[in-house]
C-alpha cells in the first residue's frame, strides 16, 4: 500500500509541474525522413533533380490521410470542408460542400441557357473556380489583436497574414450560410452565399467590410502596436 501511495504522489507530482513547464512533442520520424510528396509536378521535379539510386534510398514519412494525385482534389476546398466540419464528421460536411457545389452548377447552368449567346459564354459553370472567387472576394487585408495599455484592453488593427486571411475568409462563408433562414437547408444557404461573394455582394462580403471598418475606426489605436 505505502508503494502505490508513493507512486500515486509521484504521478501526481508529475501532472502538477506539467502545468507550468511546456511540454515538447518530439517528431515520431527522425530527422533524416523527408515529407511524403504526392503531387504529380513536384514528384517529376524530384526526379529531374535527383538520380534513381537517390530516390530508392530516401526514407519518406507516411503520407498525410487527404493525399492523393487526383485531379479533383482542391486544397482549398479540402481546407473549406475541414472548417465546416464539427465533432469530427468529415463525411457529412464534405456531403454538404458537395450538395452546395451541386446547387451552384445548377443555378449556373439555367443563367447559361437563358442568357443570349453573346453573354452566355461569360457565364462561370465551374463551381470550384466560383469557391475560389468568393473566397478572394471575403478574404481581408485586416484584422484586430487585443492590445492592454494601462490595464485597458484596446482592439488594435493589423495586416492580418495570409493564412489566417484565409481562415477568416473561409469563416465570413459558414457564419453567413448558417445564419440564413433556418427553413432553408445549409447547402443551399451555402450556394446561395457563395455565388453572392463570387459577385462580390453579401452577407459574406459584408462581414469582411464590417471588419475593415471597424479597424478603420480603430486606427488611432494603431500606435499601441509598438508600446
Amino acid at each position: 500500500m505505502a508503494e502505490i501511495g508513493m507512486r500515486r504522489a509521484f504521478i501526481n507530482t508529475v501532472n502538477y509541474y506539467k502545468n507550468f513547464y511546456p511540454v515538447r512533442n518530439y517528431s515520431v520520424y527522425p530527422p533524416n525522413f523527408i515529407d511524403a510528396v504526392w503531387k504529380n509536378e513536384e514528384v517529376d521535379k524530384i526526379i529531374e533533380t535527383k538520380n534513381e539510386m537517390e530516390i530508392k534510398l530516401m526514407r519518406v514519412k507516411a503520407a498525410p490521410t487527404h493525399a492523393t494525385c487526383s485531379v479533383f482534389f482542391d486544397h482549398d476546398v479540402h481546407l473549406f470542408t475541414n472548417h465546416l466540419m464539427k465533432k469530427g464528421n468529415r463525411k457529412l460536411a464534405k456531403e454538404l460542400v458537395n450538395e452546395a457545389f451541386v446547387r451552384i452548377k445548377r443555378i449556373q447552368l439555367k443563367k447559361y441557357y437563358d442568357a443570349p449567346p453573346d453573354e452566355a459564354d461569360k457565364i462561370e459553370l465551374d463551381p470550384v473556380k466560383i469557391f475560389h472567387e468568393a473566397l478572394r472576394n471575403v478574404t481581408p487585408v485586416l484584422t484586430t489583436r487585443s492590445v492592454i495599455h494601462s490595464g485597458v484592453k484596446y482592439q488594435i488593427p493589423t495586416v492580418v497574414f495570409p493564412k489566417m486571411a484565409k481562415f477568416l475568409g473561409m469563416k465570413f462563408i459558414i457564419d453567413a450560410a448558417g445564419g440564413k433562414d433556418k427553413r432553408d437547408r445549409f447547402y443551399a444557404s451555402l450556394a446561395h452565399i457563395l455565388l453572392s461573394a463570387y459577385e462580390n455582394k453579401g452577407l459574406a462580403v459584408q462581414k469582411k467590410l464590417d471588419l475593415h471598418k471597424f479597424c478603420d475606426a480603430n486606427r488611432v489605436y494603431a500606435h499601441y502596436r509598438w508600446t
